[in-house]
């Protein structure tokens, strides 16, 4: 086969070409300034380009003055437009081997190369190198005791790997805004107060406790849900899921949501292995969730799934009245996102969330009012993982930005230090 070197002025495109190559001429761009064009461009006997279009394009965009050229003079006019819908369908016929791929790109990983040279984006390369659930050091759903003096305090920002937990109020801007960072989620998963005043005493030695927020007028409710979907809307990109009662309460969150602007795609059903007795009439066995998202979803690729979630509820939930299991929160988790990605959840409770994002390879950014929570969160993921949580003291911003009235962090402005004087402290049990 003759291959020769030919100004790219003197390559035509073909007029009627009948495949979309736009968005894959970036990533053959990025091939060809890493690689170099090694493949020629097939063109006619009058310079018109038979195969190799993307190329071409990448060439110019390139700036490059020559190009390796065959001319397939042997081959008749039928046959010339047939290669140019074979060469193409063809290609499409070939499927990866997803067991051996992912070991060739952790080779290349291993070698420092820059993975999105090959054209996949970073969202295929999650998937593909999804390590799957990861176990701990105890069972994913064992909650340690909430203490009866908790070392957290509100304003503590704790670093849990590369999780975050602020304890705090996740209906604050300024406070979500200090957990954030100029980060945004990709995904919410959050169980919020149901307003039906779950638990029976505030006292941290009691294995129920109750639940912050969870017992308001409508017009206190009204305000608190609308603050919260401001934060949803603002700090969060893709899916969203939001467990609540599944009475009037329930209706009322889920259609507040709606009345801002998010889509309701489904309503999500869990189904539990056994009831809770209460004074209802009919006792209930699962729980609603709500499903959608406010400007595009972040859902993946599997439509097979259905909207009923059979998942057996913790038999330690007796700590926290509404805690979900780690199960449950992954299948939401790694249905609406890649390895990666910020969760974010407001109402952190026990940490469910932060254990299911800590297996599947997640980021969970959380916020829970409690300090007592806090520590138990903190301690559950300590003996999950056998790693160290960190504390984060930032003196100034706790004086100068968050309000005194609802974030009583006891630091008063004179004793504030300099935003670089913010510090790292490790927890000493």
């Amino acid at each position: 086969m003759k291959i020769e070197m030919v100004r790219i002025e003197d390559v035509k495109a073909y007029e009627n070409n009948p495949r979309i190559n736009e968005k894959a001429i970036e990533a053959v761009t990025a091939s060809l300034k890493e690689f170099g064009l090694r493949q020629p461009i097939v063109v006619d006997k009058d310079g018109v380009i038979i195969v190799g279009h993307t190329r071409y394009k990448a060439a110019q965009k390139l700036g490059l003055e020559k190009v390796p050229v065959h001319v397939a003079q042997d081959l008749t006019d039928a046959q010339i437009k047939a290669y140019r819908i074979a060469d193409n369908q063809t290609a499409t016929l070939a499927e990866w081997n997803y067991e051996l791929l992912p070991i060739e790109l952790k080779d290349l990983q291993s070698m420092d190369f820059n993975l999105e040279l090959l054209g996949f984006d970073s969202d295929q390369l999650a998937k593909i190198l999804d390590p799957g659930i990861t176990e701990g050091l105890t069972d994913p759903d064992d909650v340690p005791e909430a203490p009866a003096e908790p070392i957290t305090k509100p304003g503590d920002l704790w670093l849990l790997g590369e999780h975050r937990l602020l304890c705090g109020d996740s209906t604050n801007r300024d406070y979500v805004a200090y957990l954030m960072k100029g980060d945004k989620a990709g995904l919410i998963f959050c169980d919020p107060p149901y307003n039906v005043n779950y638990g029976i005493s505030k006292n941290p030695r009691h294995k129920i406790r109750s639940i912050e927020n969870d017992s308001m007028s409508t017009d206190e409710w009204s305000i608190f849900c609308h603050k919260m979907y401001e934060i949803f809307k603002e700090f969060n990109t893709g899916d969203i899921y939001m467990w609540g009662a599944s009475g009037p309460e329930g209706m009322r969150m889920r259609l507040w949501l709606v009345e801002m602007g998010c889509h309701w795609s489904a309503t999500i059903i869990w189904k539990k292995q056994q009831l809770v007795l209460s004074p209802a009439k009919y006792q209930r066995m699962y729980e609603p969730c709500f499903f959608g998202w406010f400007d595009k979803s972040s859902f993946g690729d599997d439509r097979t799934q259905t909207e009923v979630w059979e998942i057996n509820r913790p038999l330690n939930s007796k700590l926290h009245p509404t805690m979900k299991p780690v199960e449950l929160c992954i299948k939401g988790i790694t249905n609406s996102s890649v390895p990666g990605t910020i969760v974010f959840d407001g109402f952190l409770g026990s940490g469910s969330t932060l254990i299911a994002c800590e297996q599947t390879g997640r980021k969970c950014f959380g916020v829970e009012i409690d300090p007592a929570y806090c520590d138990v969160i903190k301690n559950r993921w300590e003996q999950f993982t056998g790693k160290k949580a960190q504390r984060v003291v930032n003196e100034t911003y706790l004086a100068e930005n968050l309000s005194k009235e609802n974030f009583t962090s006891g630091i008063e402005p004179n004793n504030a230090k300099t935003l670089a004087e913010a510090r790292v402290v490790e927890d000493v049990k």
